[in-house]
């Protein structure tokens, strides 16, 4: 994979896991919100996501919780990290 679409797949996983480990807060934060607009704005404010983080945070699904399902994002976040050269903890 080159390295841009390396780095922004991560991005996209890294946003998967944070919403997943997160998904109290993320809930919380979604019912207090009037519309998908508001949440991206509240989104990007409080955590510095970008649209497309944005995106794949609101996009989770209930199938992305389970444990298989976790366990293979934080395996694909560890192996874009390797390809990237970076920490893998």
């Amino acid at each position: 994979m080159p390295p841009s679409n390396a780095r922004a797949r991560l991005a996209g996983v890294e946003c998967l896991l944070w919403a997943i480990e997160h998904r109290v807060e993320l809930q919380e934060l979604a019912v207090q919100c009037a519309d998908r607009d508001e949440l991206q704005g509240s989104l990007k404010r409080l955590h510095q996501f970008d649209d497309g983080q944005c995106n794949f945070v609101m996009s989770l699904s209930v199938s992305h919780m389970t444990r298989k399902q976790q366990a293979y994002l934080k395996e694909e976040r560890d192996q874009l990290r390797q390809e990237l050269g970076l920490d893998t903890h």
